[in-house]
């Protein structure tokens, strides 16, 4: 690249300014206080809906606590 050429890119460069970049700090900072007050909240809410969940296991042993009536011996 010669000096013509130099000089004809910086008049074509001379008028492209990079945007500011004052808002980015800022933009970043509302996003991530949104998401951590929509996860806070979500199990806030989570929490006051749900009740004690039952796995199978509890149901098993209930149904084995159950007295079961004798089979007749085939003879």
């Amino acid at each position: 690249m010669d000096r013509k050429d130099h000089d004809l890119l910086n008049k074509q460069m001379r008028h492209l300014n990079p945007p500011p970049a004052n808002g980015t700090g800022t933009a970043i900072l509302a996003v991530v206080a949104v998401f951590l007050a929509g996860m806070t909240l979500g199990g806030y809410m989570v929490a006051q809906k749900s009740e004690q969940p039952q796995t199978a296991s509890n149901d098993l042993l209930a149904a084995m606590a159950q007295p079961r009536p004798a089979l007749p011996i085939a003879r």
